[in-house]
């Protein structure tokens, strides 16, 4: 990677820049994943510990999820804790807001990641 000075001459390779690589994404932490099923199809939402904490004071939460594909068409899902009452969940999907799911949130999945704590005999 070399680039022209403007008298013509070419400038040194910026050590800053050559070879520099993007750092990898931390991976996200997950303290609950969410499962509900329509369509005779099971969607869920992977929730970060700040928001599954939001969700468990009785906070109103609205996550994005990660969208599916629907007869070769992609829709977003969108899902909605605490907004009807506190322990509701609504999932809706696509631009024009239909609702996939409604209920509560103890009707849905609930998997929580399996903590091991080492013990010392």
């Amino acid at each position: 990677m070399t680039r022209k000075k403007a008298s013509g001459r070419t400038a040194r390779p910026d050590p800053k820049r050559v070879g520099a690589q993007k750092k990898p994404r931390r991976q996200k932490q997950v303290a609950a994943t969410v499962v509900v099923e329509w369509y005779y199809e099971c969607h869920e939402i992977q929730l970060t510990p700040r928001r599954w904490k939001q969700v468990l004071a009785g906070r109103p939460v609205s996550v994005r999820g990660p969208g599916f594909y629907s007869d070769g068409e992609f829709f977003w899902d969108y899902w909605w804790f605490n907004y009807e009452k506190n322990g509701s969940l609504i999932v809706t999907y696509g631009g024009d807001g239909g609702q996939a799911w409604v209920g509560d949130l103890e009707s849905a999945t609930i998997e929580l990641p399996n903590r091991t704590t080492s013990r010392k005999p």
